[in-house]
């Protein structure tokens, strides 16, 4: 068995001052629930730090790793953070970023906006 270790991942982020749609989607049903799939409008499409293939790792400074289940638990955390809201991510390594399937007029099955 071979191991490698890559450098860390630089951390990634974003407050949210204001209440309002966050512009965020997540994949829920993907192997990284947690996976910032997409930029939609809101918030989020003024954060230039933010783009797709960041995986959520904290709300505010509470960990999402061992919420359970994933999605539902980190969700939960960011409806009931209030405002100011800081959301920290790390890099998807390139191996783990997930293919989402496409339906026939070009949707995203399984994106979850937030």
């Amino acid at each position: 068995m071979t191991l490698r270790f890559g450098p860390p991942q630089p951390e990634v982020v974003a407050t949210f001052e204001t209440d309002g749609t966050l512009g965020l989607n997540f994949l829920r049903n993907s192997a990284n629930p947690l996976n910032l799939a997409k930029i939609g409008e809101g918030q989020a499409a003024k954060l230039p730090q933010l783009k797709e293939d960041l995986l959520l790792t904290h709300v505010n400074s509470t960990c999402v790793a061992g919420v359970d289940p994933p999605y539902d638990g980190a969700l939960a955390l960011i409806r009931d953070a209030g405002r100011p809201m800081t959301l920290t991510f790390t890099p998807l390594p390139p191996d783990t970023q997930p293919k989402p399937k496409k339906t026939e007029d070009d949707g995203v099955l399984n994106l979850e906006p937030i």
